[in-house]
């Protein structure tokens, strides 16, 4: 066993030497190598490595756990054409897996007008963290953020407020930069006009510099603990996720594509991918319909 673990480790280290990866990749990556090091010998016979993840009930968190195996066995020339195939084959059956998880969800979520009232409760980073998801889709990661009483100067994700805004300048600015499709979307910058928000923001009391999400001696929380903390704080034992179904659902009921393409561009994420994923209803949105709505470009 203990072999087997220092011949991935080699196999790893040589992997993120000679390669470079955007932050959030290289952790999602790590992620992954570090929970398969000690159950999977990573340069196995393809047929065994299949063998190991065909135990993996989720399809999809199956071919997010081969994904990375794939990119390693290719850079270090073993054979992957087989392991290849078998996720490619995982489409469909991802496909079926989302369809029966969103009917599940369409009957036991709770209505957009019960998850306001619920976020009128709250108060400091639970309200930031929900008022987020409901009104941007942000995921976790974004909200792992330093706050900022002045413009952001660095490469971080950075919420920007000034402490002692007049009356009706009381506007927060989220910067983000390090999240899951940066290489296609670019920086975020997302603007939150709400006295509420402000308000809440404010009475945490944040210096210059510090996280939002801060562990003892001030120190930043790690993507996982704010990973953590943050699904324990979401209204109605919900998540980031479920939350967006509930409001997307909210806004095809109201035809309000606007905000449709609103929460694409907020969350990062393209309109095909929120109606396959996102979508409670068993019925495709047609994209022509909703162009002639949107004054957006459509990749």
């Amino acid at each position: 066993m203990a072999e087997k673990k220092m011949a991935n480790k080699q196999l790893v280290d040589a992997y993120f030497q000679s390669n470079s990866f955007k932050q959030s990749t290289e952790a999602e990556y790590k992620k992954h190598f570090k929970f398969l090091i000690d159950k999977i010998d990573f340069n196995a016979e393809e047929e065994k490595l299949i063998n190991y993840f065909e135990n993996v009930k989720n399809p999809n968190t199956r071919s997010n756990k081969i994904f990375p195996i794939l990119q390693l066995r290719k850079f270090h020339s073993l054979p992957y054409e087989k392991l290849e195939q078998y996720r490619t084959e995982l489409k469909n059956e991802i496909r079926i897996h989302r369809l029966k998880k969103l009917k599940e969800d369409k009957g036991k979520l709770m209505p957009y007008t019960e998850l306001l009232n619920e976020l009128d409760k709250l108060h400091g980073i639970p309200f930031i963290v929900n008022y987020m998801w409901i009104f941007h889709a942000l995921r976790n990661a974004d909200l792992n953020a330093i706050v900022k009483h002045n413009e952001p100067t660095d490469d971080d994700n950075v919420i920007v407020y000034d402490p002692n805004a007049e009356k009706d300048n009381k506007q927060v600015l989220f910067y983000i930069r390090n999240y899951k499709t940066a290489d296609t979307y670019g920086e975020k910058k997302i603007v939150v006009d709400n006295n509420r928000f402000y308000n809440e923001l404010t009475s945490l009391n944040r210096k210059d510099g510090e996280p939002l999400f801060m562990v003892k001696y001030g120190e930043r929380a790690t993507a996982g603990s704010a990973n953590t903390y943050m699904n324990k704080m979401a209204i109605g034992g919900l998540n980031e996720t479920k939350i967006t179904k509930i409001v997307l659902k909210h806004w095809i009921d109201c035809k309000n594509f606007g905000m449709i393409g609103k929460m694409s561009q907020d969350r990062g994420t393209g309109l095909a991918t929120l109606y396959s994923s996102y979508n409670l209803y068993d019925k495709e949105i047609k994209h022509d319909a909703i162009k002639k709505d949107l004054n957006i470009r459509f990749k």
